[in-house]
């Protein structure tokens, strides 16, 4: 383990000396642990018994202060501290220095612990940054971030603080950015699952955490589930959510208690999306559909969006035609998707239009549906849907053929966002007048 720490000029910054008045340093959480010193760097030497030291210094305590903080220790001490130049921090392009000489020092995949007590001005703040830098981008261990507050000191006894739980609410920042922008919930996840294992092998005995890591797993199923279009799994999933949420919130309170105040705000952008019967095919299974397919468009899935959006027009052809087993495709739903098709075209076409693959049988089914709707009460309503099928067709075929055709035209997500809500409005209404008997919620 390699200990970073700092020295500062002190409090009696115009004389040459240590410049530190001795105090006993305690742990916060093993108040029996003592060390009596000038320099809090002493302390971390004594109780974390790192094989290095990198000590940053600038140039007036490299002068005033350095040989006397030298001069402390025992000699297996002065072995393994390294002094680190570091400028004054007294200007923006100073203070990109300090922070690449605080990452420099520390190698891919180490384990450190870092000590701010004797860092001035603003020095601290962008250790804690250079600490969550170390952690993102190398892969870096930390052990704990150390403050020993000599102003809180009782009796000549200051207490020593672990920062590194403000580290930690910076991790929960960045996954909750990450789910609430994207869905993804792999970094509640993890930051979950670890608080969970680390009451287990610091060896608790009691109250120890089992809903935790249970459901963090279980939002980021989820998330994968929206990000890979299961929607019907992920609509049954999220209808379960609350109660999963009940069950792990006094745990979540306790071990993590930052997302503890963010979490149900957090979650409560999708909860509305659940629907328990995923089984069943009726309105209000679909009128969920669309609502994920606003949620897809809101967090720039436009994919996703245009996938599920199709499967919608196909869900609503199945419930106006009385499809009775809509997720058979090879029995039923093809059927209602090729006349879905056959709407799309436009009427002097839809004969001559009709795929050559299709099978007898399916022809066959869509041109008797053909007779019923179009001279029915329902025509208006086949030819809107059908428009909606016809323009997802074209724009999806635009996006999933990963702009391979020299015709493809530049989609813009914002022009592609509006048009996608615009059809979505017109489905909704649709949705409302849904033929068919299976229609009902």
């Amino acid at each position: 383990m390699k200990a970073l720490s700092f020295l500062g000029l002190g409090i009696s910054k115009l004389e040459i000396g240590s410049g530190y008045n001795e105090t006993e340093y305690a742990l916060e959480k093993s108040p029996n642990l003592l060390v009596k010193t000038d320099y809090f760097p002493r302390f971390m030497l004594e109780v974390f018994k790192p094989v290095s030291m990198m000590l940053f210094v600038t140039p007036e305590v490299k002068a005033r202060r350095l040989a006397f903080f030298y001069n402390s220790l025992p000699e297996h001490f002065r072995r393994i501290v390294t002094p680190v130049d570091i400028p004054n921090g007294s200007s923006q392009a100073e203070l990109w220095e300090v922070f690449e000489k605080l990452v420099g020092t520390v190698e891919e995949g180490e384990t450190i612990v870092m000590d701010v007590t004797h860092a001035f001005r603003s020095l601290p703040m962008l250790a804690l940054m250079a600490a969550q830098y170390l952690k993102a981008a190398k892969k870096v261990t930390i052990e704990g971030v150390y403050y020993g507050a000599y102003e809180a000191r009782q009796e000549n006894r200051s207490p020593v603080f672990d920062l590194s739980p403000f580290i930690a609410l910076m991790d929960w920042t960045s996954a909750l950015s990450l789910f609430n922008q994207t869905g993804n919930g792999t970094g509640i996840a993890r930051i979950l699952e670890t608080a969970q294992n680390k009451c287990y092998t610091a060896g608790h005995a009691l109250d120890r955490p089992t809903q935790l890591s249970r459901f963090g797993s279980y939002l980021e199923g989820i998330g994968r589930d929206l990000l890979h279009l299961k929607a019907r799994t992920a609509m049954e999933n999220i209808a379960k959510l609350p109660s999963a949420l009940k069950d792990a919130e006094a745990e979540i309170a306790n071990y993590a208690p930052p997302l503890a105040h963010v979490l149900e705000r957090a979650v409560g952008g999708i909860i509305p999306l659940g629907h328990a019967d995923k089984e069943q095919l009726n309105s209000a299974c679909i009128d969920k559909q669309i609502q994920i397919v606003g949620w897809y468009i809101e967090h720039e899935h436009y994919v996703q969006a245009l996938g599920l959006f199709r499967e919608v027009l196909v869900n609503m052809a199945c419930v106006a035609l009385d499809v009775p087993e809509p997720f058979n495709y090879d029995q039923y739903r093809k059927s209602a998707d090729a006349f879905l098709g056959y709407m799309a075209a436009k009427p002097e076409a839809r004969n001559e239009n009709m795929e050559e693959k299709m099978s007898q049988k399916t022809k066959k089914q869509v041109l008797e549906w053909a007779d019923q709707q179009l001279s029915s009460t329902n025509k208006q309503w086949w030819e809107e849907l059908g428009k909606c099928f016809a323009w997802q067709r074209e724009k999806r075929n635009t996006l999933m053929h990963a702009e391979m055709n020299s015709k493809s035209e530049n989609l813009k997500p914002v022009s592609l966002a509006q048009d996608i809500k615009s059809r979505i409005d017109v489905t909704a209404e649709l949705l409302k007048t849904i033929p068919g008997s299976n229609s009902s919620s």
